[in-house]
């Protein structure tokens, strides 16, 4: 006779069920650290940017492999001469300077930029996690505002590229561990240490220098500001930004120039509202768009009237969004600082309205079967990318290094992928869209390329008109065709082709300097080869 299995003891029970609930955010890591790396396969870096947030880790770790630490803004020149897609101070160095250690651990290439990023991604996952938590004590809100947060398409977008997003998230979640109560509290100085951090990581982490003040009012403890704890903090971040802005002077304030866009200020409080809600509407529809700001004015009324468990959220959220309401550059992907809190707060408010009609726990079921329709939606957008620059440097670089002319809005995916596979560092790129334009004509150009000593021009074809495509369609004599390569990109404004050129007549005493335009500094200066 078989005696019945005895069901297994309540303490077992339950701590099975916390070792679930501690490896919940290490899961969520996992997972969207191989979700970030699901585009590396096509083997080009994708945005713009990307490229040069890639190569200004290259930079800082071949700087510091030369032994002219001592001297950067003269080997930046040199640099910029042979790889003339750097863009700091215009971007902050911080995460490049973490990028150069992944790189001198793997060399300089495509992967190991992403799997810093896919590593900051998954960083950010279990850190927002464990945020929701210690604010809530609810692993079904962490886990279901994480995921849904995470799954976002634009999340998806910057974390499967060479972007600054999650690397300048992970600080701005780390540094909102330390804001709590009471609020003068010296852990302050923390959250302003990695602020200031953050800043240096990407510049729109700015908002943060709102929050403690946001927190304050959300938690109505005036007398936080009495005391001389906040001012200090505010102090020291300002100290950090301040640090920041003196870099940026040494190249005309251009590290600063992603607040101005050239409109007034009443056209972008007219148009950054209507631009991010339109966004948000574009992902979440309409009425769940409707209901999450609702839930969110509603949360800051009642925490303004001293019910305040949502306030370091509330901070968070009104802070990003003003920082975001008066910027002069409109982007999707600046939404990544200020979403997190949209969906905490809503999430918490669809389960509170559910659970006083079936209870706590069919409630959340009702919220997760949102988020999954929500998430299921997100994650079957493909992965952005790009192929054909990176194709291209192979081709023009399989006999050796060389002069390369690039004309193209690629030019920092090629220049990049030109630095991965020439380690010696002695090829020369020369960017087509900073010569003059009268300079396409196929007897100037010949002159040019036979002066600079040029081997190979790439000129890059596709619907946008370029200066170059009249020598495309009458090349120069010396401008022997070898091959074309498709373009081909997630986003159709890169779709088109690169046809490679080899250059027959360069000079044996090629010209070694040529002056640039650099926008970026509002300035010329020479290039030396």
């Amino acid at each position: 006779m078989v005696s019945a299995a005895r069901p297994a003891p309540v303490a077992a029970r339950r701590a099975g069920l916390s070792y679930l609930l501690t490896a919940a955010p290490l899961l969520l890591g996992l997972i969207f650290t191989l979700l970030a790396l699901r585009s590396l396969p096509g083997g080009n870096i994708i945005d713009p940017d990307a490229a040069r947030h890639a190569l200004n880790g290259a930079f800082i770790r071949d700087l510091a492999a030369s032994g002219e630490l001592t001297n950067p803004i003269a080997f930046g020149k040199r640099y910029y001469s042979h790889y003339p897609a750097l863009s700091m101070p215009y971007h902050p160095p911080l995460f490049p300077a973490i990028e150069a250690a992944f790189y001198a651990v793997g060399g300089v290439n495509l992967t190991a930029a992403r799997i810093a990023v896919a590593l900051a991604a998954g960083l950010s996952a279990i850190l927002l996690y464990g945020l929701i938590l210690s604010r809530y004590g609810s692993h079904a809100l962490a886990f279901l505002s994480t995921f849904v947060f995470m799954s976002w398409r634009w999340s998806q977008h910057v974390a499967n590229d060479v972007m600054l997003e999650f690397p300048a998230l992970v600080l701005v979640l780390a540094s909102l561990y330390f804001i709590g109560e009471p609020v003068d509290s010296r852990r302050l100085y923390i959250f302003a240490a990695l602020a200031g951090a953050a800043v240096w990581t990407k510049q729109n982490a700015l908002f943060l220098s709102l929050v403690p003040f946001a927190y304050v009012l959300f938690r109505r403890d005036w007398p936080a500001l009495r005391r001389k704890t906040i001012w200090l903090a505010a102090a020291l971040f300002g100290a950090a930004v301040a640090a920041f802005a003196s870099l940026t002077a040494l190249f005309g304030w251009t590290g600063l120039a992603q607040a101005s866009s050239g409109r007034t200020i009443a056209e972008i409080l007219l148009e950054n509202p209507v631009y991010y809600t339109r966004v948000l509407a574009q992902d979440a529809g309409v009425i769940v768009t409707a209901l999450m700001l609702a839930t969110v004015m509603a949360a800051a009324v009642r925490a303004l009237r001293g019910r305040g468990e949502d306030a370091l959220f509330l901070a968070w959220a009104f802070s990003a969004a003003a920082f975001l309401l008066f910027l002069g550059m409109l982007d999707q992907r600046y939404l990544i600082f200020a979403a997190p809190p949209l969906i905490v707060i809503f999430f918490r408010s669809l389960h509170a309205v559910c659970a006083r009609l079936t209870g706590p726990v069919p409630a959340w079921l009702v919220a997760g079967a949102l988020g999954a329709i929500f998430c299921a939606v997100q994650l079957s957008h493909p992965a952005p990318f790009l192929s054909g620059p990176a194709e291209a440097a192979e081709a023009v670089l399989a006999g050796g290094p060389g002069r390369i002319i690039y004309c193209g809005g690629t030019i920092g995916q090629f220049t990049f992928a030109a630095r991965e596979r020439d380690v010696a560092r002695h090829s020369i790129v020369i960017r087509g869209d900073r010569l003059p334009a009268g300079m396409f004509d196929a007897t100037a150009f010949e002159n040019f390329a036979h002066r600079y000593g040029v081997q190979y021009v790439v000129l890059e074809k596709t619907n946008t008109p370029r200066d170059w495509d009249t020598l495309a369609a009458s090349p120069s004599p010396s401008m022997v065709l070898e091959r074309v390569i498709p373009l081909r990109a997630s986003d159709p404004l890169w779709r088109g082709s690169l046809a490679i050129y080899r250059f027959m007549n360069p000079s044996p005493l090629p010209d070694d300097t040529i002056k640039l335009r650099l926008s970026k500094v509002s300035g010329d200066w020479e290039a030396t080869f």
